[in-house]
């Protein structure tokens, strides 16, 4: 596997770990037997944002950062290494918020839920694409 192929792969395992983070409260509420403590679902959201940063900020730049280093000769800033990666990490991130609002059953309407889901992949997509165009762009400079 080629270091430009593995951009994408990387950019939607961290769409995933947001998107799971996003709803882990809602997961440990709907999920759990007894209603858990404020304090332990205080402790899971702010753990799993502190794992979706260091995905999206760490993973992904790092792994942009690679990209262009690896490649010298070649333009850092190619369109189709930063769209593979947005476009990767919104649709994972679609299928994980799918399952997820599928397996916890919410009961707002289905309109609601669908733009909900909907505009919080394109926001993942959009902002692991700047991570990725900055990652590329520090990597071209160094």
């Amino acid at each position: 596997m080629t270091t430009p192929a593995l951009l994408p792969i990387v950019a939607a395992v961290a769409a995933i770990v947001v998107a799971v983070a996003r709803r882990l409260s809602i997961l440990l509420i709907e999920l759990s037997g007894s209603v858990p403590s404020p304090v332990t679902i205080s402790a899971a959201t702010v753990g799993g944002r502190a794992v979706a940063f260091l995905a999206v900020y760490g993973l992904v730049l790092a792994t942009a950062y690679l990209v262009a280093r690896g490649a010298p000769d070649e333009p850092a800033l190619r369109t189709d290494r930063i769209l593979a990666a947005g476009s990767a990490a919104a649709l994972a991130h679609l299928l994980v918020a799918v399952g997820l609002l599928a397996l916890i059953e919410l009961s707002q309407p289905w309109i609601v839920t669908g733009a909900t889901v909907v505009g919080t992949s394109v926001a993942a997509g959009v902002r692991i694409a700047v991570v990725t165009v900055a990652g590329l762009a520090l990597g071209a400079r160094r």
